[in-house]
């Protein structure tokens, strides 16, 4: 499955084609959005009541279709999720389950047909891992976040939504949905401690919400860049550094590049013009602020939190010369990450963010000395 096959547009196209009697289009719009529905309606009634309520949803999704504005269908499935929920708890008392106490190695063979592992080769003590961090995830996502802040971080993590596609969906402003992201993501950390990142972090997200997975749907593929099994174990010491710096996705996560040189200005060569910034949200009248700066494998890493994301950062140091970032993550828009490879030395950070709000100050640069080469007698 493709992203642009999960994206807002074709799930409304979906929508529109089912509308005309397409019965394939609506079981496709239900593989495909179903699995977020199912974890949010376990979280509130338990897995043994959340199949019925959530076949029952679609039915009355599917029998209202008509009524159905094409790009509010995750919004009306939604609602009458909730209202199912409610009619469920009002028939008696029904206990909230929360958790799934199920034996690790039990499981195993269930989690290999899934995902594609076999247990029975090599160690299954990643395997086991994996599983653990997987279920204390989908605990903490059932348990510490309330719905709102559940249900946002699944339609921007696992749905991949963006974020004005979110903001529409559940009626609130763009800034209200990255205050909701930021406030979950920090009530994971503060349960969880350091949590993946980048892609890892969708990956571990994508593996708490579908386990177990809803009648009718299948896995959706893993992200291509890495699963958390693979990366959890040689990640955790950059971690351990850039956990500090209170983001979903971090430069540590991307390729490599060469030192940046110098911006020479005499070489740069005209290019087409960068489309114009987005408008200014309301009330964003903010600089971006430099939320924390470390030193990783000789580079230096800043994170900046923005309501508007930051556009642009530039170092500029003692004899006037320019860097630009190396690497830059910006898959969170309001908690950007760059990397810079400078040598030590005191800086002048400039940050711009989209809507042209500039923060400007010092900074000093201080890497660890290179370790001496030994040479044998």
């Amino acid at each position: 499955m493709r992203n642009d096959d999960r994206s807002y547009k074709h799930l409304a196209h979906l929508v529109k084609r089912a509308q005309r009697g397409d019965a394939e289009a609506f079981r496709e719009l239900y593989e495909r959005t179903a699995q977020a529905q199912y974890f949010n309606v376990a979280a509130k009634v338990g897995y043994a009541a959340a199949d019925d309520i959530l076949q029952e949803a679609y039915l009355v999704a599917w029998k209202n279709l008509a009524d159905i504005r094409p790009r509010a269908f995750i919004g009306y499935v939604r609602r009458v999720a909730d209202t199912l929920c409610l009619q469920y708890f009002e028939r008696g008392s029904h206990p909230r389950e929360t958790s799934t106490d199920t034996d690790d190695f039990a499981v195993m063979d269930t989690s290999a047909k899934l995902h594609g592992s076999d247990p029975d080769k090599g160690d299954p003590a990643p395997e086991v891992g994996r599983r653990d961090a997987t279920r204390r995830l989908a605990q903490a996502l059932r348990e510490e976040l309330d719905e709102r802040e559940r249900e946002t971080l699944l339609l921007r993590f696992y749905q991949d939504m963006k974020i004005d596609e979110i903001a529409e969906t559940l009626e609130v402003s763009p800034s209200t949905v990255k205050r909701t992201i930021r406030g979950a993501l920090d009530k994971l950390r503060e349960k969880l401690g350091v949590l993946p990142t980048g892609v890892v972090f969708a990956a571990a997200l994508q593996r708490a919400v579908e386990d177990p997975l809803a009648a009718g749907v299948s896995p959706k593929p893993a992200p291509s860049r890495a699963s958390w099994a693979d990366r959890a174990v040689p990640a955790v010491a950059a971690l351990a550094v850039i956990g500090a710096i209170g983001c979903v996705a971090v430069a540590a996560g991307l390729p490599r590049e060469a030192p940046a040189a110098p911006v020479d200005e005499s070489q740069v060569t005209a290019e087409p013009a960068p489309e114009p910034a987005p408008a200014p949200e309301a009330g964003d009248t903010a600089a971006p602020e430099l939320a924390s700066m470390v030193t990783e494998r000789g580079a230096t890493v800043l994170a900046f939190t923005d309501e508007s994301a930051v556009a642009e950062v530039r170092l500029t140091d003692e004899a006037g010369a320019t860097y630009a970032p190396a690497e830059a993550d910006t898959t969170d828009p309001t908690r950007p990450v760059f990397r810079f490879h400078v040598p030590s030395g005191t800086y002048q950070l400039r940050a711009t963010d989209a809507v042209g709000n500039t923060a400007s100050g010092e900074i000093t640069v201080t890497l660890p000395p290179e370790e001496p080469v030994s040479v044998a007698g």
